[in-house]
């Protein structure tokens, strides 16, 4: 999916001291380095061999996809109902004409947009009309994915907590080895290396939490003598044109919480059923440093830098 993924697992302290522990932890990250390939191979648009680009290749036509990829598609559908079409994975074709590529593709779309993304046959059979880009999904589901396996792979009497972080989305659970809570900064998009505020505790033992930043500052390039970002908008398949710099959300899923970021570009904070579904907290930078955000993310806020 283009990005970096990395994960930490925090034991309580001196559990790591048992070889059996150690090694316990050491097949653990050894499967979720195996699985977030498999993963990416499925989902990715900038892998030539992946299954994505497959399906992206033979639009129309009925394809036999894996299980990952179909639930992922499931997914989307639900996310671009949710948003009523804010959040739309058919955006790779404005991506591609902006300079954003990913593999190469050899079949155009065969029907005009409509508010499916695919068509389901039986068993994994699909179909799609149009070329997809999973990248605004996949990585927050990946980063819910692994943090499943490292529940279900890490003995819970030494697992304190963990870290998924998959390219910018992350899942947190439960808390230090030494029992202090976890932390983590919001980057200051105007002044870059520096922070705007820090976020904790995120979690408790009992449970997971997801944290996904969208930002337009991170990926700009030129393009045609104008500087363009990847958040497009499906309504003007342009780059989003928002005073927003970044929107961080934390939601119970990573996927949740990355639709939720994106939405808010497009949208702001207008009425959706997205809300009412999982109420994400979000904070959000304006292009003069402003910062805002919602009373539900007050709790989460540990600290807030000085304007």
């Amino acid at each position: 999916m283009g990005s970096p993924f990395m994960v930490r697992i925090d034991v309580w302290d001196g559990g790591n001291s048992s070889a059996r522990v150690a090694a316990s932890i050491q097949r653990a990250l050894s499967g979720l380095q195996e699985h977030t390939g498999e993963l990416e191979q499925s989902l990715s648009r900038f892998r030539d061999d992946s299954e994505l680009t497959g399906l992206n290749r033979r639009v129309g036509e009925t394809v036999e996809v894996s299980e990952t990829l179909r639930e992922v598609l499931v997914l989307a559908q639900d996310m671009y109902d949710l948003t009523e079409g804010a959040f739309d994975p058919r955006v790779i074709t404005a991506l591609e004409q902006i300079g954003y590529r990913g593999a190469s593709l050899n079949r155009p779309a065969t029907q005009a947009l409509n508010s499916r993304l695919f068509e389901a046959g039986t068993g994994n059979c699909v179909s799609v009309f149009h070329p997809l880009d999973l990248g605004g999904i996949g990585k927050g589901y990946t980063a819910d994915v692994l943090a499943r396996l490292i529940e279900q792979w890490v003995d819970p009497q030494v697992l304190s907590g963990y870290i998924v972080d998959a390219g910018g989305d992350l899942v947190v659970a439960g808390v230090q080895g030494d029992g202090s809570p976890w932390s983590l900064g919001v980057d200051n998009p105007l002044q870059p290396g520096t922070l705007v505020a820090a976020l904790s505790p995120l979690a408790s033992t009992s449970g997971r939490t997801a944290v996904c930043t969208s930002a337009t500052w991170r990926k700009t390039w030129t393009h045609e003598g104008q500087q363009v970002h990847h958040l497009i908008d499906p309504v003007s398949g342009r780059p989003a044109q928002t005073s927003l710099l970044s929107v961080t959300a934390v939601a119970p899923r990573a996927a949740w919480a990355e639709v939720a970021t994106k939405y808010v570009f497009l949208r702001g904070l207008s009425d959706s059923a997205m809300w009412t579904r999982f109420s994400p907290k979000l904070f959000l930078v304006d292009n003069m440093g402003g910062v805002s955000f919602t009373t539900a993310m007050e709790p989460y806020l540990s600290w807030l830098a000085s304007s």
